[in-house]
C-alpha cells in the first residue's frame, strides 16, 4: 500500500538552526532560545508545521534572508514545551525536502516566514530501485563495522524501508556528521544523485 501524499503548505513561518541539517523522516529534539525561533514556532503552533532550515554560517545571532541556505524541511511539531526561562524545548519530525522563496518577516516582523516550493523527485524505476538500496545498505553496512560511530543494531530496520529516497535520507542522517556535507545531500532531490554522493562520502 503506497503512502499517502504529504501536505505541501505554501507558506510556513521560518526556524533557522545552526549547525544542524535536519532530513526528512528524521526526529530532532532542540532547544529553542532565540526570540525570533521562538515567535515562529508560536506562529506554527495552530497548523504544528514549520520550516527548518540551517544557517550558513552558526556564529550570526540575528539572521538575513541571505544567511539562510535555500532547500531545508518542511516538520511536523509533534511536541512543545515551553520552559521556566522562556525558552522552548520541541520535538520535530521532518517530513519533506522544500525549497524557501524570498525568505522575508512576518507583517510583526517578529519572525520569518518562506514561500515554499517542492520539486518533484524523479522515482528511479523498479530495477534501478532495488539496485540503489541494495547499494546503499552495502555501502553502509560496511561503513558502519569500519566506523564506530554507527550502532550496527540501526541496521536491521533498513531492509525494510521500501522508498529509495527515504532509505538514502535515514542513511545519511545515521552516517553523516558534518553539516555541510549533510545540507549537500539535502540540496539533492534526486535519489539517483544523491545515491552516488552519499556512497562517494561513505567510501572516503
Amino acid at each position: 500500500m503506497s503512502a499517502a501524499p504529504l501536505e505541501k503548505p505554501e507558506r510556513l513561518p521560518l526556524l533557522a538552526v545552526r549547525d544542524v541539517v535536519v532530513f526528512p523522516h528524521m526526529a530532532l529534539p532542540l532547544s529553542v532560545g532565540r526570540e525570533k525561533s521562538i515567535r515562529a514556532l508560536d506562529a506554527a503552533a495552530t497548523q504544528k508545521r514549520v520550516f527548518v532550515v540551517a544557517q550558513r554560517q552558526a556564529s550570526i545571532e540575528d539572521p538575513q534572508a541571505r544567511d539562510f541556505f535555500a532547500v531545508g524541511v518542511v516538520a511536523e511539531i509533534v511536541q512543545s514545551i515551553r520552559m521556566p526561562d522562556g525558552t522552548l524545548k520541541v520535538f520535530l519530525q521532518g517530513l519533506i525536502r522544500a525549497k524557501a522563496l524570498e525568505p522575508r518577516p512576518d507583517v510583526s516582523g517578529g519572525h520569518w516566514e518562506a514561500g515554499l516550493e517542492y520539486a518533484p523527485e524523479p522515482v528511479p524505476s523498479g530495477t534501478e530501485t532495488v539496485a540503489l538500496s541494495r547499494h546503499a545498505i552495502e555501502v553502509f553496512e560496511r561503513y558502519a563495522r569500519l566506523s564506530r560511530r554507527v550502532a550496527i543494531e540501526s541496521l536491521a530496520p533498513l531492509a525494510q524501508i521500501e522508498d529509495p529516497s527515504r532509505l538514502l535520507d535515514t542513511i545519511a542522517a545515521a552516517a553523516v556528521t558534518k553539516a555541510p556535507e549533510r545540507q549537500a545531500l539535502l540540496e539533492l532531490f534526486d535519489p539517483r544523485s544523491r545515491a552516488k554522493r552519499l556512497v562517494a562520502l561513505l567510501n572516503g
